[in-house]
């Protein structure tokens, strides 16, 4: 009997709605029947009922006793439930070793989620007789094990392992005892005090609380919220390998314009938790992702990482395997250039609608709602209607669904003939524009089209008409805070910056900074790998100026550089600095000394 996606029994829900209240009633007895004749599906069912409640009173032992029937068959199911409530002790009393002995069985039957358990139940019955005998390492980890196997007696144990560690100075004790307060396991939910374990424990130099610490700094949770802690928090734990703090700084980058470190040294620290803890999918995938972002003509290495992703795993990964070899077949077949980038391969596949074939998915199969030929004629006739249902079939459903040899050209001139006098025919060009399909995507010609149709009166198309001038519209004002770096003259010239004076920003000969610059001189600088490098460089029009400072003498310490905060103006629209630095969004914020707050 196979299990769900999430690896839980799945169960058949016979039964009836009582006439009276319309609740339904689970009937367990066709399953009954089929248990006592010996069927271990149905004794899965009727331990599972057993087991939750459904249908009959919870009665956790009753449910071990089916589960150990179905097992005993040879039943991976069974033999997979009967691990867990070892692990567990609902039922039956707590057995690591048995727990560990079904789930090698359930594994040799082919249950797909067994594997997963065998590996957190590694060595767990010399670790419950380390953490019994005193070792804080070992009752920390003792506490972790319970946690995974959450029964009421295993959340307080878990608690008072976790304690006991802390007690000695654990560092590991200090994260598992602020996940029980993160979560409110054992004790009431409280993301202050969860925040200030993991803080100690980070201090101490465990990965585990420096990458949750990081969470805490990313959410806000426990903390004030603080990207930059996050970061360097983050990166602390990826040092020793932590596989999370490596994907999440991995999948942080992948969120900016520009990477947020070089992605050398982002491989550096997901191989470290490779080879740390071999076999974890997100850095099996996030590898994928990033070797493609160091040398986009070198797919190998990315497929490989893919590849070995959707084998842990991650559903999604196989496709991009899928999709870097279908890359490489075009460029054998003189389709593409050697030499294309990620961007330009995804476009080239949205404009000849090789989406789902790149992927290696099976083109959708479906019937139209009417008769293709039928419509075909009246398309002929210039029908507007016609022409409409003609346009968003070849557009926005794609000839692969109709195969009728659709021609886009032929469909966009009838279209915008009939938008001459049909405003719907004008919201549906801009529906094709602003969704890219079948056309390269222009936020521009979709405003127009938009416009069109919703200045008469097609009011349908006016949310998606707000969402691309929200695209294409002026650039934010951002503000930056940053410090004056010249410290041999700091207190003179600072004291000399004002409110309301102008900036100007200027790179360095080595174009390693960007300096700023007010009538008081040099007054700061910010990291030249922010956004402000590209707007210097193509020369877009900007002006700047101070709108806080605290000069040298309102320092809190003499030590400290003087700080202004400066609001830059772009003037430029959002499509506008797409087209001219190749972005494919708007940044809202950048990495460096002059982060943005």
């Amino acid at each position: 009997m196979p299990n769900n996606d999430e690896g839980k029994i799945i169960s058949i829900r016979a039964g009836y709605n009582d006439p009276v209240t319309g609740e339904f009633k689970r009937d367990l007895f066709w399953e009954r029947i089929g248990a006592e004749s010996g069927d271990p599906e149905a004794m899965i069912q009727m331990g599972y009922a057993y087991m939750t409640g459904d249908g009959v009173e919870r009665d956790p032992a009753k449910a071990v006793e089916y589960y150990r029937k179905a097992a005993e068959m040879d039943e991976p199911v069974g033999q997979y439930n009967m691990g867990i409530q070892c692990a567990r002790g609902e039922g039956t009393k707590r057995d690591f070793a048995a727990a560990i002995d079904w789930m090698e069985q359930a594994s040799e039957n082919g249950d797909r989620d067994a594997p997963g358990q065998l590996k957190i139940l590694k060595n767990s019955p010399e670790i419950e007789k380390k953490a019994y005998d005193g070792d804080a390492e070992a009752q920390a980890r003792f506490s972790t094990l319970l946690a995974n196997y959450p029964s009421e007696e295993n959340i307080k144990e878990s608690l008072e392992m976790a304690q006991r560690s802390v007690a000695q100075g654990c560092p590991r004790g200090y994260h598992c005892l602020g996940t029980r307060y993160d979560y409110g396991m054992g004790v009431a939910k409280d993301p202050i005090k969860a925040a200030e374990l993991y803080r100690q424990g980070a201090e101490l130099g465990s990965p585990e609380c420096q990458y949750c610490y990081a969470v805490c700094f990313k959410n806000g949770s426990g903390v004030k919220q603080d990207d930059d802690a996050a970061l360097r928090w983050a990166i602390m734990a990826a040092e020793q390998g932590h596989a999370a703090a490596a994907a999440s700084i991995s999948l942080e980058s992948g969120s900016h314009p520009q990477p947020i470190m070089p992605v050398e040294r982002i491989i550096g620290y997901l191989l470290k938790a490779e080879e740390k803890d071999p076999g974890d999918v997100r850095v099996a995938a996030q590898l994928g992702v990033q070797y493609i972002n160091l040398d986009p003509s070198d797919y190998e290495k990315s497929i490989y990482w893919y590849e070995r992703a959707a084998e842990l795993g991650d559903e999604n990964a196989g496709g991009m395997a899928h999709v870097y070899h279908y890359r490489q077949k075009l460029i054998d077949e003189g389709k593409l250039p050697a030499n294309i980038d990620v961007l330009g391969y995804i476009s080239f596949l949205q404009e000849n609608n090789l989406v789902a074939e790149a992927f290696g998915r099976k083109p959708q199969e479906k019937e139209p709602e009417y008769d293709i030929d039928e419509l075909l004629e009246d398309v002929e006739d210039e029908d507007p209607d016609a022409i409409k249902k003609y346009a968003f079939a070849c557009f926005m459903e794609g000839e692969e669904v109709y195969g009728h040899g659709i021609d886009r050209d032929r469909a966009m001139s009838l279209l915008e003939k009939v938008s001459e006098n049909d405003p719907e025919a004008a919201g549906i060009i801009g529906l094709i524009y602003m969704q890219g399909n079948g056309v390269k995507k222009d936020d521009e010609l979709a405003e127009k089209w938009l416009s069109k149709a919703v200045n008469n009166g097609e009011l349908q198309f006016e949310e998606l008409l707000d969402t691309v001038r929200s695209e294409i519209g002026p650039m934010p004002d951002y503000e930056c805070k940053l410090t004056n770096t010249k410290k041999g003259d700091r207190k003179e010239r600072s004291e000399r910056v004002n409110v309301g004076d102008q900036v100007t920003l200027r790179m360095s000969d080595d174009g390693s900074r960007i300096d700023f610059l007010t009538a008081a001189g040099d007054v700061g600088d910010v990291s030249s790998d922010s956004w402000l490098k590209e707007v210097l460089a193509e020369h877009i029009p900007y002006n700047a100026e101070i709108i806080n400072t605290v000069p040298y003498s309102k320092l809190e310490s003499k030590r400290m550089n003087p700080v202004i905060e400066v609001c830059i103006h772009i003037n430029a629209t959002k499509q506008d600095m797409k087209k001219r630095l190749g972005w494919d969004y708007i940044p809202t914020e950048i990495y460096g000394n002059g982060k943005f707050f």
